[in-house]
């Protein structure tokens, strides 16, 4: 027997075939699963770039919503501040009376008078010899908390009005 003639018997041969068939079938398990394997990480990928489309878009709906509350505040602060234009713009009804005049008059320049002065008579004794250090420290300190006071009442109404909604 040559080798060519061994060959095709062994070739022909049903346990050679049963061999073949269990590694053509294994090679295919084998192919199968890597298949399965790269769908999944296609899979993975693809999902993984689902969560950043969908954290991309959040971020976005909530910077649109901050815009949205800025606009709203912008527009609250700009109503209030017309109403506290359109409250000082108001004046008492004086028909020609001279009283009703005056108090308006009074009205109107209270606030800045009762500044001015409370400034003035504050500046001279702060700087008079009747003050001494820990009298001005004390003077400083009631500043800083008369200022904050009078900030408060001054704008106190539009900032109400603003966060009221009206």
């Amino acid at each position: 027997m040559n080798i060519a003639s061994l060959l095709s018997e062994m070739i022909a041969s049903p346990i050679l075939g049963g061999v073949g068939g269990l590694l053509a079938s294994l090679c295919t398990s084998v192919l199968t699963i890597f298949k399965a394997r790269q769908d999944h990480k296609q899979e993975l990928a693809l999902r993984k770039m689902d969560l950043e489309q969908i954290h991309v878009e959040g971020e976005n709906a909530v910077r649109l919503k901050n815009m949205d509350i800025q606009q709203a505040s912008a527009q609250l602060e700009s109503n209030a501040f017309t109403e506290t234009l359109r409250h000082d713009a108001t004046g008492l009804a004086t028909e020609g009376s001279i009283l009703l005049t005056i108090a308006e008059f009074i009205r109107r320049t209270f606030r800045p008078m009762i500044t001015a002065a409370l400034l003035i008579a504050a500046v001279s004794f702060f700087f008079s010899d009747f003050a001494d250090a820990a009298m001005r420290m004390d003077m400083v300190k009631a500043t800083m908390g008369a200022t904050v006071m009078a900030i408060t009442w001054w704008f106190g109404d539009r900032s109400l009005a603003k966060k009221v909604g009206g």
